[in-house]
Parts: structure tokens; sequence; C-alpha cells
């Protein structure tokens, strides 16, 4: 029988993994994309994580909240500054 404690630590690594993915494709295609094509990744990726395109619903097993993706201002690349200041 799994314990409360061990429920928690699963859903916080799950949640660590999701966040490490949604990190390194910001970063391995919006490094290499121009800076003329970066709003709009910008805006694909956020509707896409956010699950507002009914073409690409957002999977029953995301567990990521408006909290735990990028800030709403700047494109998501500028998210590591923010990352950096929460510490």
């Amino acid at each position: 029988m799994q314990t409360v404690q061990s429920v928690q630590l699963a859903l916080q690594i799950f949640l660590w993994l999701q966040g490490l993915f949604l990190f390194s494709v910001v970063w391995t295609i919006g490094g290499t994309i121009s800076g003329d094509s970066r709003p709009k990744f910008d805006a694909f990726l956020r509707t896409l994580i956010s699950g507002t395109d009914p073409n690409y619903p957002k999977p029953k097993t995301s567990k990521l909240t408006k909290s735990h993706v990028f800030p709403e201002r700047g494109v998501e690349c500028d998210a590591s500054d923010a990352a950096k200041a929460r510490g």
C-alpha cells in the first residue's frame, strides 16, 4: 500500500520530468529558430500546453497547471530569466 508521502513524491517527480521535457523542447526548437519565428513558436507552444487547441487536446496524464508553465509575458525563451529570479 502506498503512503501519502510516496504518492506525493511520485507526483512531484512526474511534474519535474514534464517540466524538464518542456524546457528541452523550448531550447531545442526555440534555440534554433530565427528571432521572427520565436513569437509564433511561443504562441503555438502555449496553445499546445494549455490544451486549448481542439486538434491537439491536453493529455489526461498531464499534471501541469498554469503555475508550472512559462510566465505569460515575454516569449518562452525568456523564461530562464524568470526561473533564475525565483531561485
